[in-house]
């Protein structure tokens, strides 16, 4: 038999019609049958657990799937057959074992809070030129949305004085000249 995927033919699919036609399983076969699906079905003894994993404790499919030793993608049918809604893959990564939280560094605070907060078209504070900056409002860099804010780049220079700091550098410079 060749390797892989193929096409069977017309031919052959009538072939394998024409034999299994009226096929009947033996006893033996119809018992081998019923105590294989009854492994199969374990988990289905478990569907409340499954279920209360899932929804209460927030558990991902691949965690459940750990538990119970039965591949993910079976969890996943289970869940979707019985009408539970699935959680989208944005929803999913806040339940996942890597996700900080509020202890998230400085750059993963502007990647969230960018994802999350709309760019205005105007800055924030002067309202003439487009914002290209990001910046935190009280410095302590937590996962909140209303802690930040759109600016210009001149006002975000102006807002942590670093402008003034530029002016006090240019001063000495042209002192020491």
């Amino acid at each position: 038999m060749p390797k892989g995927t193929y096409e069977r033919t017309e031919n052959q699919k009538n072939k394998l019609r024409k034999l299994f036609k009226g096929h009947k399983h033996s006893e033996e076969t119809k018992i081998k049958i019923g105590e294989s699906s009854s492994k199969n079905l374990k988990y289905k003894t478990k569907q409340n657990e499954i279920i209360r994993l899932y929804i209460k404790e927030k558990k991902s499919t691949i965690e459940i799937s750990k538990i119970f030793k039965i591949h993910s993608s079976v969890i996943w049918k289970y869940l979707r057959r019985n009408g539970i809604k699935l959680r989208s893959v944005s929803e999913a990564t806040r339940y996942n074992g890597i996700w900080k939280g509020d202890n998230v560094g400085y750059s993963g605070v502007h990647a969230w809070v960018k994802k999350h907060k709309p760019k205005p078209r105007f800055c924030e504070i002067c309202k003439k030129r487009p914002p290209y900056d990001l910046a935190n409002i009280s410095g302590e860099y937590k996962r909140d949305i209303k802690d930040f804010e759109w600016i210009c780049r001149k006002c975000h220079m102006e807002k942590d004085k670093r402008m003034e700091n530029l002016e006090k550098g240019r001063l000495k410079e042209s002192k020491l000249q």
